[in-house]
């Protein structure tokens, strides 16, 4: 009874969803790493079905120790048959046979999901969880559930929508409505788990982007089901055009997105005929005329004129949002002026209002290792720092005494103090950043960084920002080591950490794929995929690599391309039919050391 499993791919799916929700959330904020369990549900068709053991199991949860018992779930089909008299679907009827048994199976799986969701919420509070039950799977006569759940503290600092699948007759039955990133994330993850065969554990940050990248398009179809919209590409459009310049302008400009004609818009500028919203030259162009409190109106397929929202809009509704483009590649997509996702190249992240604690203290403990310290009373002043609507910088450096006397000229000079979290609000409004020491002491406020030009800095970000990267590079370049860190808040709410280092890999681990590499090299037929895999993770993981490392997968990469070439002549190419093209491989580049590695950026 123990060994029973509903599929007997079921363990290898639900480890794939959990590692590919490993590494997406952790890119968007590691203290969101949902835990994650299966609950199968068995058919309420299947009465007649003479298996035993389905019977014994008709409520089924994987793993043990996944924090329920089957109890709560043993009425399930009562509350699931309520749920489907409220749909708003139940009295639809299809003259095609298929097409009526679609809608009736997507009826009831939506009303399970909201009976099972129902259920785990109900303990979700006493258990500190948020739970997300996404649409489930049919399997061997099973309803297949992925629990997505959260820590309920972290979830709820961010802002999420209330509306759900079943309230939008409208919207696509696939999927459920997305609330947040995290849950359009979830659903992504999920989706994945099911169709991925990884063989190896070789990851590629590329992957991990394009799921980010997915999981940002499926929260924009919250905006594309508010419109209406029949054939929109909402997310890959504003991407277009936030990388879009218009005489030598970043994009900048607002969208306001919902369905034509609605009640709380108010057109003060309608066009003669609407435009395409993928018309990405048009709709740049446009861009630049809403200024101030007007916004391009759409809904989501093509742009109809310039307007505003009225005050009259009731955010219950969740039927008006609102796309921000703020400059180059950088945009955000917002519900009643609460931002949902901010998009980077193309890669959506939580807004970022808060200090990235685990970067912090591993920036700390880095920069400062062999000097006292106190950096949770760092963190608390930065926190508070962050309340400044004009931005700030907070320059912790092990040489803050010095440098309050040598930037004396251009700063007010303190006597050693410590500060308060209150004083820290109030220095903080004037101009200039403030300079502490590792142990949490203030020597200087208003202090203007001085430093040479760096080719870190980016002409897409701010003058503070940039001055930053100027002083630390300076800094490092007269000291022969990093020795400051610091603290870069933006007036648009952005919180940046320098010096932003690359995060600390294993050595061992390295090495070990670097042999991995030279097994496969050694094949008499090596295995192309795998070498693929590896080669890619490489690439992106070149910064860590020696010379020596470099020279050796140079050597290895230039074997298997002959390899391959040799492989295509004996066996694929006398096999093509003629004029079938020409044969293609993947070619690699040179990877070559980076500069800035040392040892400190090995964990072991």
């Amino acid at each position: 009874m123990a060994d029973f499993v509903i599929w007997d791919k079921q363990e290898k799916v639900l480890k794939d969803i959990k590692n590919i929700a490993r590494e997406a959330f952790g890119r968007l904020d590691r203290n969101l790493v949902p835990t994650v369990f299966l609950l199968g549900i068995l058919s309420d068709e299947s009465e007649h079905n003479e298996d035993c053991i389905k019977k014994l199991n008709s409520i089924y949860l994987y793993p043990d120790g996944c924090g329920y018992t089957v109890d709560p779930f043993l009425n399930i089909w009562e509350l699931t048959a309520k749920y489907i008299q409220q749909d708003p679907e139940k009295n639809i009827w299809c003259s095609v046979e298929s097409a009526q048994k679609n809608l009736n199976d997507a009826i009831k799986a939506r009303s399970l999901a909201k009976a099972v969701e129902q259920i785990i919420r109900s303990d979700d509070i006493s258990k500190q969880k948020y739970s997300y039950c996404l649409f489930p799977a049919f399997i061997n006569d099973y309803w297949v559930f992925f629990i997505f759940q959260f820590d309920r503290q972290t979830l709820l600092s961010r802002y999420l929508l209330s509306k759900d699948s079943s309230v939008d007759p409208y919207q696509t039955r696939l999927f459920h409505r997305s609330t947040s990133l995290a849950h359009a994330l979830s659903s992504i993850c999920r989706s994945e788990g099911f169709g991925l065969r990884r063989e190896s554990e070789v990851y590629n940050i590329d992957y991990i982007d394009r799921v980010l990248y997915d999981a940002g398009s499926r929260l924009m179809d919250i905006a594309v089901i508010a419109g209406r919209a029949v054939n929109s590409y909402l997310y890959r459009n504003c991407n277009k055009l936030a990388s879009m310049k218009y005489e030598g302008q970043e994009c900048q400009g607002k969208i306001l997105v919902a369905i034509k004609g609605h009640k709380s818009i108010d057109i003060k500028l309608p066009f003669s005929e609407p435009f395409e919203i993928s018309d990405e030259t048009v709709t740049r162009k446009l861009l630049e005329t809403s200024k101030g409190d007007l916004s391009l109106i759409s809904d989501g397929d093509k742009i109809y004129g310039l307007g505003v929202l009225l005050d009259s809009y009731d955010p219950q509704e969740e039927g008006v949002f609102q796309i921000n483009f703020k400059k180059q590649s950088e945009w955000a997509f917002l519900h009643n002026n609460n931002i949902l996702m901010n998009v980077s190249n193309t890669i959506p992240s939580f807004p970022r209002t808060v200090i990235n604690e685990e970067k912090f203290y591993d920036l700390f403990r880095r920069i400062f290792k062999d000097i006292p310290q106190n950096p949770q009373y760092l963190l608390e002043l930065a926190v508070n720092a962050t309340k400044q609507r004009h931005g700030t910088m907070l320059v912790i450096s092990e040489i803050a005494s010095q440098e309050a006397k040598r930037l004396k000229e251009q700063s007010i000079e303190l006597k050693i103090s410590t500060l308060s979290n209150e004083l820290m609000e109030f220095i903080t409004s004037i101009d200039g950043a403030v300079l502490l020491d590792p142990s949490g002491n203030c020597h200087a406020i208003g202090v203007i960084l001085d430093g040479l030009a760096s080719d870190k800095g980016s002409s897409a970000r701010g003058s503070r920002y940039n001055s930053a990267i100027r002083y630390i590079e300076t800094q490092r370049e007269i000291h022969k080591k990093y020795q400051t860190l610091i603290i870069v808040i933006s007036e648009d709410g952005i919180i940046d950490l320098l010096p932003n280092l690359q995060p600390q890999i294993s050595r061992k681990k390295l090495q070990k794929i670097i042999e991995m590499l030279e097994s496969i090299s050694n094949e008499e037929r090596p295995n192309i995929a795998d070498y693929n895999k590896i080669m890619g993770w490489l690439s992106n993981n070149s910064f860590y690599l020696s010379l020596d490392q470099c020279n050796k997968i140079n050597e290895i990469k230039r074997s298997m391309e002959k390899k391959q070439t040799e492989i295509n002549k004996k066996e694929i190419e006398p096999n093509l039919e003629p004029g079938a093209g020409y044969l293609m491989y993947f070619v690699w580049e040179d990877l070559t050391p980076n500069v800035d590695m040392d040892d400190s950026y090995f964990s072991d």
